[in-house]
Order: C-alpha cells, then sequence, then structure tokens
C-alpha cells in the first residue's frame, strides 16, 4: 500500500518531491469545489498520495478534473484512490445484497 500521507511529513521530508506552487494550486482547485478547507486538504494529499503510487504528474491528475462540479470531483478522486487501494475496499461502489433462494422464500414484503 502507498505510504500515508500527514500534513508534518508533507511538509517536512524532502524525498517527496511536491513544490509549494503545486500544492498550493492543487489545494485552491479544491477549496473551490469543496465545502470546508479540511475537506480541500484531505482531497489535496490523496491527489498526491495518487500522483505518488501512480508515477503521474499531480498536475497532470488535476487536470482531469477540471471541466467538473463536485459531484464530479468526487467521482474521479474515487477513481484515483481505487487505484491504489485494495479490491476489497473499493470507495464509492455498492453492490445490492440478494439473499439466497432459502432465505429469500422466508422473507415477508
Amino acid at each position: 500500500m502507498a505510504d500515508q500521507f500527514s500534513i508534518e511529513k508533507f511538509y517536512n521530508d524532502p524525498s517527496l518531491n511536491i513544490s509549494s506552487e503545486q500544492y498550493s494550486v492543487v489545494l485552491g482547485f479544491f477549496k473551490k469545489v469543496t465545502d470546508s478547507d479540511k475537506s480541500a486538504e484531505a482531497f489535496a494529499l490523496d491527489l498526491f498520495r495518487v500522483a505518488k503510487a501512480t508515477n503521474v504528474n499531480v498536475l497532470t491528475l488535476l487536470e482531469s478534473m477540471n471541466d467538473k462540479d463536485k459531484i464530479g470531483v468526487n467521482e474521479v478522486m474515487c477513481y484515483y484512490l481505487n487505484q491504489i487501494r485494495s479490491q476489497s475496499a473499493l470507495l464509492g461502489v455498492s453492490n445490492v445484497l440478494t439473499a439466497n433462494q432459502n432465505v429469500a422464500r422466508n422473507i415477508v414484503q
């Protein structure tokens, strides 16, 4: 699994090679499309995590969200985060549970 970013590690670890200009651009974008500063910071850190795990420039990832609204940004972020997560813990995926035949016949609707 990818390294977990924290704000402290983000600012103090030079091996991450993240410029303050890139962080400002990414954070500013998420502040425009989210409701709170905490959400914007979390999305920004997650996008840098995805960029590091996939070895893609963070601004390239951000560019794919320029024309999206709030829901579109959430969908794209779910897609990106699912690329680096375990397949058993995907975000934004819901499965409708169906009971097996023996159980289903005993359910009164």
